[in-house]
């Protein structure tokens, strides 16, 4: 017997046996079966009295008192989004028409070419001569070098279109103009414009020069505005070049036609309005280039503003229209431009708005019958009262509406002892089936204890949540019972465990439901609602993606109350079963939910993907701390984490879980960071001076340091197996050799030499395993070699037949097809690691270099 009910199994039973019992007790908690059967307008099988003081509802004389409510409601008008849109819409299509007008058709592109020729010129050239001796003869040889000079000019843009360079009258130097000079020598030299749309070129051979600037770099609807005549000059070596400034000005339309544009297409503006707005529009050309704010935004936002505002309040007739277009030419919107009111642009912005505004309310059934509800629900329940001892009914007299409220109130009816123990025969039936699948199927969660008890506190939670909604739900409000929060248990099992164990926990918490409220709406909704969140929450990898999952959830829920609600009450209050569910999933399922996986994991001991979000976030203390204390270890481990990472995704485990453990696999080190390699910053190595077997402790304290440190970071087990596991049990060989070398063969023990942690016990710390040996490796290998993809498999292939030979995977469930698609991993991102990079001429100096050691790793 003993070889099948171990320990741990016998508490695991235990923690069935009482999931069973607190599940049925919380399901019993208010229970109201009836012994006898009561039913209106039938006679009572006995005498009813109030056993204490209860106010119950007349139905009839509440319905009639909601009635005479609801008909003096008169009916209502509701705004036509769509009207509304159309006349925003329309405002920004007619700011949109006036900025169109203003440029002409582009012309066809023109080279602003300056072509400046010089006439030729005497110039004193230096030569160089050479004489070469050849018996009694020699060759001298003359060789002429080229006279140069320097150009230079000034790229405009022309605000008046005069073709001349002037500041006050609006021009503007144009920077970031790429322009081509050419040399007599056919030379060709691009440069930009400075911020005063200058450039310079030099070295420019004497002759014929060629200025010409690239369009492409000269704002849109701008053309060449000046004549670039050849200026002829006397050319002298060194003497500078200067060129007329070349100008661009923009392609506009004249007033008139733009403002008879307008005309065409809003003939219902006042004429000043279309004028104002096409020379605002004309001058902000100017200003778009410049970088300055436009004034035609300001006015178009202006008149947006005001047309909201007044569609907002709603317009239902002419007279309401009528009324908005006086208010608009009394006090038109505010238009501020360069910090002031100017009272031009706020009077076309209000003529804008007047010619544009339309009617946009109409008269809305709906809303008027909502009302008419909501005058109905104002009007409190006509109620009748019993004092304590007081008759309800006497046996053998009719029973009312009313009487039949007061019992089932005082809860008068009680449940008998053969419903209860068929209420415990479904519980023992349910749990034990759910632990019975979870046992055969998910034997790695049946073996966790920590793992199953959470597993029935959920249960034991989700009895007591649903027998709760079943209480506190009135019985003329349905839709309360869509407040359920059955969502949140899909949530905590979803994160806590995984997706398979929440659908899981979804049959649970719908058989409880259908336990405790005998409700089939209720109980389809609560088998819908835990499993709508499984598929959002299963693959999160951000923060981020679990608040869009609570977001979807609430949305998903919103639909599904409703139609739940429809299908089993009817139409009425089908809606607002709706507004429950999506409350529910955003607020009493979502947050809380949330919230109880941030203290469950903790309680539990729970690695959940929120929380190695969390540790793998780098302003994790325990992070910052590595950082400050062994900066090379810190880097050491950022490495080892992005091997890990890959690795685990190509084999489909938890990547997360690898990265993380890899970040704190060598936390410990921070304790005498001197002590290893990656630390020994520009010292010499302590190791050189110990005896072998003092190193080897050093070296091996690194994992317990990093266990207690993991305590007191509250690391979780599943990542601090990492700290334990990432040197198996192999052997310290730097340091075993050593000690063979001082002491013989036969004088050292091998197990002094080994390190004190145990084997991976899953693919990702067999990863970490891998990872861990992989950067040291790689990083000493590659110091003094070239680190070719071929030679980078060489080394994985190494390290990891090391691993393999060595025993250490043989404890992991890595498959040999596992572990060749983690080689191809590590060696696709070493690879990428050491990419090769481009050689730059005379950095480093390689003359200054000193020969680089890489010493003996020491971990």
């Amino acid at each position: 017997m003993s070889r099948y009910l171990t320990k741990a199994t016998a508490v695991r039973l235990l923690i069935v046996v009482a999931t069973v019992a607190l599940t049925w007790g919380a399901l019993m908690i208010g229970q109201q079966t009836a012994v006898v059967t009561v039913a209106v307008g039938e006679p009572s099988p006995q005498d009813f009295f109030a056993d204490q003081y209860v106010k119950v509802i007349d139905p009839v004389a509440t319905a009639e008192a909601k009635s005479a409510a609801a008909d003096k409601i008169e009916p209502v008008y509701s705004p036509d989004p769509e009207r509304s849109q159309e006349v925003l819409i329309g405002i920004g299509q007619l700011f949109d028409t006036v900025a169109a007008a203003v440029f002409l058709p582009e012309p066809v592109p023109e080279s602003s070419t300056t072509t400046v020729t010089e006439p030729e010129i005497t110039t004193t050239a230096s030569t160089t001569t050479a004489t070469t001796a050849a018996g009694d003869e020699s060759t001298t040889t003359t060789t002429q070098a080229p006279a140069t000079t320097e150009v230079t000019g000034i790229v405009f843009l022309d605000a008046d279109g005069d073709g001349v360079f002037d500041t006050e009258a609006g021009d503007f130097p144009k920077n970031g103009a790429t322009v081509a000079v050419t040399g007599n020598d056919g030379t060709i030299q691009e440069v930009e414009t400075d911020q005063e749309g200058r450039y310079r070129a030099t070295g420019v051979e004497v002759g014929t020069v060629v200025v010409d600037v690239d369009d492409s770099t000269i704002p849109k609807h701008f053309a060449l505005s000046t004549v670039g005549d050849p200026q002829s000059f006397t050319a002298r070596e060194g003497k500078v070049l200067e060129v007329d400034p070349i100008g661009y000005a923009p392609q506009l339309s004249d007033l008139e036609t733009q403002a008879q544009l307008l005309e065409a297409e809003y003939p219902t503006l006042q004429p000043e309005t279309r004028k104002f707005l096409v020379s605002v529009a004309t001058a902000d050309v100017m200003r778009l280039v410049t970088g300055r704010v436009p004034y035609l935004a300001e006015i178009r936002a202006a008149a947006l503003d005001r047309a909201g505002t007044l569609l907002q309040q709603g317009l239902a007739n002419a007279d309401d229209l009528a009324t908005a277009r006086a208010g608009l030419a009394q006090i038109p919107p505010t238009v501020s431009l360069d910090g002031s009111l100017d009272f031009d642009a706020s009077k076309a912005a209000g003529d804008v708005v007047s010619a544009l505004l339309q009617i946009n309310k109409f008269k809305d059934e709906a809303k008027t019958e909502q009302l008419k509800q909501e005058a109905r629900d104002a009007i409190p329940d006509v109620e009748v009262e019993y004092k304590q001892g007081e008759k309800i009914v006497g046996v053998g007299t009719p029973v009312t509406d009313v009487e039949l409220a007061a019992i089932e109130e005082l809860s008068l009816l009680r449940q008998t002892v053969p419903e209860r123990a068929a209420m415990l025969l479904v519980v023992v039936l349910v749990v034990g089936m759910l632990i019975f699948y979870l046992a055969r199927f998910r034997a790695q969660f049946w073996a966790h204890t920590r793992r199953v008890l959470l597993f029935g506190l959920l249960i034991v939670l989700a009895a007591l949540v649903a027998r709760g909604v079943a209480i506190l739900t009135p019985a003329d409000q349905p839709a309360v019972g869509f407040l359920l929060p059955a969502a949140m248990f899909g949530f905590m099992a979803a994160i806590l465990f995984d997706a398979r164990i929440g659908v899981v926990m979804a049959m649970a918490v719908g058989a409880l439901t259908g336990l405790a409220t005998r409700d089939a709406g209720l109980t389809l909704f609560a088998l819908l609602s835990t499993m709508t969140p499984i598929p959002f929450v299963s693959s999160i990898s951000a923060r981020g993606d679990l608040r869009k999952a609570i977001v979807y959830t609430a949305l998903v829920m919103f639909p599904m109350s409703a139609g739940i609600a429809w299908f089993f009450n009817g139409w009425d209050g089908a809606i607002t079963a709706g507004l429950y569910g999506f409350a529910n999933g955003l607020f009493l399922s979502g947050l809380i939910g949330v919230a109880a996986v941030s203290f469950l994991e903790i309680m539990f001991d729970v690695t959940t993907t929120l929380r190695l979000l969390d540790l793998t976030d780098r302003n994790h203390p325990a992070l910052q701390m590595m950082e400050e204390e062994a900066r090379g270890t810190f880097n050491h481990s950022l490495m080892v984490g992005t091997l890990a990472d890959r690795a685990a995704r190509t084999i489909g485990a938890n990547n997360l879980l690898a990265r993380a453990a890899a970040y704190y696999h060598d936390l410990g080190k921070t304790q005498n960071p001197q002590f290893f390699i990656e630390n020994q910053f520009g010292i010499s190595n302590p190791h050189d001076s110990l005896p072998p077997e003092e190193s080897a402790a050093i070296i091996r304290d690194h994992v317990s340091r990093g266990v207690e440190l993991a305590k007191r970071y509250r690391i979780p087990t599943a990542v601090a197996d990492g700290i334990v596991s990432h040197h198996g049990d192999g052997i310290m060989r730097y340091f075993y050799h050593k000690a063979c070398e001082r002491y013989g063969v036969d004088n050292v023990k091998v197990d002094d030499y080994r390190h004190y942690g145990h084997k991976p016990q899953s693919k990702e710390m067999a990863i970490l395993m891998m990872a861990d040996a992989l950067e040291s490796a790689t990083r000493a290998v590659f110091a003094d070699e070239d680190p070719t993809p071929d030679r980078i498999e060489e080394v994985v292939e190494h390290v990891v037949g090391e691993k393999v030979a060595d025993g250490q995977l043989g404890e992991s469930d890595l498959t040999l097809g596992e572990l060749t698609r983690v080689k191809a991993a590590f060696v696709d991102s070493l690879v990428g690691y050491y990419h090769q990079r481009i050689p730059y001429p005379g950095f480093p100096d390689t003359s200054a270099e000193s020969p680089i050691t890489v010493p003996e790793a020491t971990s």
